[in-house]
């Protein structure tokens, strides 16, 4: 999850989570693909919510109709895409993966779709299949005739205002259809061959290992370097995981880091080095060190000195020192591997 690029260090910080919206039409399982994602640890954001407490502090009553224009009002007061942004902020303070559904206007869609970390899933079914399943979940006193079914369905397909319902432009715009005319456990299938196509089988991405965890820090320890060459960064760990010291090239404490780049080799002090001394007194002791580049020769010696038990590092280090380096270390019995990430990058947004 990081790249490289020319011998340096870039830490792209994109989202490692995702925002699914859920769009599609009447009866045609929706609620069921978002049951299925709550129960993989997805936030649930509703629209119907949010328009039900905008209802309740007007003090009207809440049904279909009042919903609607409620929506409506709200977008067309401030911009056509305004709920979806609204509940879009939330799932991102909040943090994590998260659905907000149902999106069904072009306004809410066009503004959601510039975020790169969300997906439109739409739902769809056969028509008569559809209509079964609305007779199976009415009264008796609500069941309305196939053709009132389709009537009342076409309304909510079409519209030119960006800020109204437009069910068939959201389904034409969506990532990914999902035609629900079997069993719950084909619609599954169908959700995590979805998740496949993404690349993000939820629980291989979501879920950094513990090495490409601490390598990361190490990699934005390194950005805290006033060292344009290189800004090298380190994280020492200690055997329950945790990490007990970082460190980045840097001039010793007390000392002005503007002086002149000829001076620099003999007046920086080293990541691993520092990361070595802001660790506790004695607590390096069977550690692992995560760091950019392979450590020095002098470094190797600090390292070893500590009783650092092994190195993860990203690159090689091009000094002469690095090879005295790997020889010292194979003499004192401190393992060391490159680690190369299997993504491209980690995301971090504030």
């Amino acid at each position: 999850m990081l790249c490289k690029q020319h011998k340096k260090y870039k830490l792209c910080f994109p989202n490692l989570f995702m925002i699914i919206g859920i769009t599609g039409t009447a009866f045609s399982g929706k609620s069921s693909v978002v049951d299925f994602l709550v129960e993989k640890g997805f936030k649930h954001y509703s629209v119907n919510y949010f328009l039900e407490e905008e209802i309740q502090k007007r003090g009207l009553i809440i049904t279909e109709e009042t919903m609607s224009a409620i929506r409506e009002q709200i977008n067309s007061l401030n911009h056509p895409g305004f709920v979806g942004e609204k509940l879009y902020e939330k799932a991102k303070i909040a943090g994590g993966d998260c659905i907000i559904e149902p999106i069904t206007t072009i306004g809410e869609l066009e503004i959601l779709k510039a975020k790169e970390d969300f997906y439109l899933i739409a739902v769809d079914a056969e028509s008569k299949i559809r209509y079964n399943r609305s007779i199976e979940k009415k009264d008796e006193l609500d069941v309305i005739t196939y053709d009132e079914f389709l009537e009342e369905e076409n309304e909510e397909l079409l519209s030119y205002d960006i800020s109204k319902q437009n069910l068939g432009r959201c389904i034409e715009l969506a990532d990914f259809i999902i035609l629900n005319n079997g069993s719950v456990d084909e619609l599954h299938k169908e959700i995590n061959k979805i998740f496949g196509e993404i690349g993000t089988d939820k629980k291989e991405i979501k879920t950094l290992s513990e090495d490409e965890f601490f390598l990361g820090v190490a990699i934005l320890a390194g950005k805290r370097s006033k060292d344009p060459n290189p800004k090298n960064g380190s994280c020492l760990v200690n055997g329950f995981g945790k990490i007990i010291g970082i460190g980045w090239n840097c001039f010793p404490e007390g000392c002005l880091d503007n002086e002149p780049l000829r001076l620099k080799e003999n007046f920086v002090c080293h990541s691993q080095l520092n990361s070595l001394l802001n660790s506790p007194t004695g607590s390096a002791q069977g550690s692992t060190m995560y760091v950019g580049i392979f450590p020095c020769l002098e470094c190797a010696k600090g390292i070893i000195q500590a009783g650092v038990k092994k190195i993860f590092y990203l690159e090689e280090n091009e000094l002469n020192s690095s090879k005295e380096a790997k020889e010292i270390l194979n003499l004192a019995g401190v393992k060391y591997e490159q680690k190369i990430p299997k993504e491209d990058k980690i995301e971090l947004e504030f």
